[in-house]
């Protein structure tokens, strides 16, 4: 453990105190993640929404949690529905550089292309083949 620590420390993506935060064990001090870095949004996609959260480098909420609805009858149109809201963040935050952490809606019958634990989706017009998983 100290290996990667130490790693980690050479790296500058985490800080080290000599605070002790804990009174267990030996203990040498605390390790933080750094203020500075890239922030992250967080998306959670399905066929009919993004849900979205921004994270500082810290990983700590930037804004409220946002709930988008989409209406995107093909993959292409729910990927420019992505790239759109990651634009509109980066335009409120144009200082800072924004990494991307998708969650996708998955378990795509490839015969089917229905989902058999989520509500239907909305792709149309579509060869599901390309859609499924």
């Amino acid at each position: 453990m100290s290996n990667i620590l130490a790693e980690l420390l050479s790296e500058g993506l985490i800080g080290h105190s000599t605070e002790h935060l804990s009174k267990r064990g030996v203990n040498s001090g605390s390790y933080q993640i750094p203020e500075h870095g890239a922030w992250t949004l967080c998306m959670n996609i399905t066929p009919t929404s993004i849900e979205y959260q921004l994270a500082d480098a810290r990983l700590l909420a930037v804004d409220g949690h946002q709930h988008l609805p989409v209406n995107a009858p093909t993959p292409q149109a729910l990927l420019e529905a992505i790239v759109e809201c990651w634009r509109h963040i980066h335009r409120r935050y144009p200082q800072h550089s924004i990494n991307l952490a998708l969650g996708v809606h998955g378990q795509v019958d490839p015969i089917t292309g229905v989902s058999p634990n989520h509500a239907p989706g909305t792709l149309e017009n579509t060869d599901r083949n390309k859609v499924s998983a």
